[in-house]
């Protein structure tokens, strides 16, 4: 049978990512089905979520213009990740209650030499603890900011690959995840010298905790992924907004480390994923798909 009668028109190589991901997310719930009581609410909103998704190819993406679809597949993107990490929280424990910090701990020092949880204890005061808190929280900008960029230059072919890019991003450190959970060293050795700040390091870990209820997510670090994601997209569309992002992603990548959120491995491992990401991510071929939706 062939692809593009079975795939809905208007639907774009995301699309079909997105819809893979809800699929097995699905899956996941099912495998949880008596361990988790969430587990078939979460199927439901999977369910539920593949529906709109469709609606909206079938429908509004298939006859609006080009910044339109793009706007909405942003926004789309963001509401998928949120819903997903969410059930990851609940699914990983579960499906895979092992961890495997002392490993990663273990290769952080034979990569080192020393342990860097304790190690790097010298760097520590109040105003640089603010400060790479204050990095670390903007990860959450930093697709955003490069979206504004490509939308404020009306490039909307790029903003698609961009999207795809990163969301392949985000789901492959799903992936690894599910695979080898893993808390942060912060929540697994308990640090010799503790953290503090001048005004916003307790409020912003406090956030942060909030918002990423998925405590397993160590390996790989997404936040580095999708930095690092970004920082390639950057250099491929244009060099004169590369040095911008780059430094962002070396201040999230130090803060990374320093706020003891991540293990060095978990970081090099994500730089290593993502310009693999980005390559996967042209894998998908638009021939799966309906025709894109035409307009200005």
């Amino acid at each position: 049978m062939r692809w593009d009668r079975i795939m809905l028109n208007g639907a774009r190589p995301l699309d079909v990512v997105h819809f893979a991901a809800l699929a097995l997310m699905g899956a996941g719930s099912l495998l949880v089905w008596n361990l988790a009581a969430q587990a078939r609410w979460f199927l439901m909103v999977d369910l539920l979520l593949m529906a709109v998704l469709a609606g909206l190819m079938a429908g509004p993406l298939s006859r609006c213009g080009p910044a339109t679809a793009a706007t909405v597949r942003m926004v789309v993107s963001i509401v998928l990740i949120a819903t997903l990490f969410a059930q990851m929280s609940v699914i990983v424990p579960n499906l895979h209650p092992l961890t495997y910090d002392a490993e990663l701990l273990r290769i952080d020092k034979e990569l080192l030499g020393f342990d860097p949880n304790s190690s790097i204890d010298f760097l520590h005061n109040r105003i640089l603890t603010d400060l790479f808190s204050i990095g670390y929280f903007s990860f959450y900008f930093i697709p955003i900011a490069f979206f504004v960029v490509l939308y404020r230059a009306r490039s909307f072919e790029w903003i698609e690959r961009a999207n795809l890019a990163i969301i392949t991003g985000f789901y492959v450190s799903f992936l690894g995840n599910a695979i080898f959970p893993a808390l942060s060293p912060f929540r697994y050795v308990e640090a010799e010298t503790q953290l503090i700040g001048l005004w916003f390091y307790d409020h912003l870990h406090y956030l942060v905790d909030t918002l990423e209820p998925h405590k397993f997510s160590a390996f790989p670090s997404g936040h580095i992924l999708v930095a690092a994601i970004v920082v390639i997209l950057a250099a491929k569309w244009r060099r004169d907004v590369l040095p911008y992002f780059l430094l962002w992603g070396a201040v999230l990548w130090l803060g990374t480390i320093y706020l003891r959120y991540h293990y060095l491995i978990d970081t090099l491992v994500s730089i290593g994923l993502a310009p693999l990401c980005v390559w996967a991510a042209q894998l998908v071929p638009a021939r799966l798909c309906g025709p894109a939706s035409q307009g200005g």
